[in-house]
Formats: C-alpha cells, sequence, structure tokens
C-alpha cells in the first residue's frame, strides 16, 4: 500500500513536470513564430 502511494505521487510529479515542461516548449514556440512571423 505504501509502495503504491508512492509510485502515485511520483506519477503525479512527473504529470506536473511534463505539463510544465509542455507549457515551455509551447512558450518558446509561439516566441520563436513570433519572431520568425511577426516582422513580415
Amino acid at each position: 500500500m505504501i509502495r503504491k502511494r508512492h509510485g502515485l505521487h511520483f506519477c503525479g510529479r512527473l504529470c506536473l513536470f511534463v505539463h510544465e515542461l509542455d507549457k515551455t516548449i509551447i512558450r518558446c514556440m509561439r516566441k520563436g513564430w513570433i519572431a520568425k512571423y511577426g516582422r513580415e
């Protein structure tokens, strides 16, 4: 039971990390896209 809870906790942290990473990548992509096409 303790092991299961620990696994779930780790899964949640991993999910949160991936979500934050995703947001950062999207933000960078959007910035790059604006830099590329915003000038024209």
